[in-house]
């Protein structure tokens, strides 16, 4: 990523909601400056499990940017969580929310949620050096 100066490294790791991998998790996102949370909107299972993930990121963070991104946005006969309902339990816990499909062609939202997500967290982090990177921040 690229704040038009400078270039700025964005670490993502990847790691699976599953039981077996929790007690991983806190060592991936310890120190964390941005933790982005993912659900599938056909999923109300997994929406729900996006509270514990939060206080963990919070426990774990100090003052993260945190991200709720809701995955297959695409399936909307599938859907059992409303973007109205996701959206306002982001704003109600201090994230931003997004809904991305990596397989609608051309997909949605994908690089719109990393971009987005890179500038927030950069902004967060250093915030004397945001003015000059918010208006030409881009992945690459």
């Amino acid at each position: 990523m690229t704040d038009g100066k400078k270039q700025i490294q964005l670490r993502i790791w990847y790691t699976p909601g599953d039981e077996k991998y929790q007690e991983l998790l806190p060592l991936y996102i310890r120190g964390a400056q941005g933790v982005l949370i993912s659900f599938s909107v056909t999923d109300r299972h997994s929406f729900e499990q996006v509270e514990s993930f939060l206080k963990l990121a919070q426990k774990e963070c100090k003052d993260p940017y945190l991200m709720i991104i809701g995955t297959k946005c695409d399936e909307s006969e599938k859907r059992e969580v409303t973007a109205d309902e996701a959206d306002t339990f982001a704003k109600s816990h201090g994230c931003s929310y997004i809904e991305t499909s990596g397989k609608a062609k051309p997909n949605i939202n994908v690089w719109e949620a990393f971009e987005l997500a890179g500038k927030e967290t950069f902004k967060k982090a250093h915030p004397e050096l945001a003015k000059e990177a918010e208006s030409s921040c881009s992945i690459f």
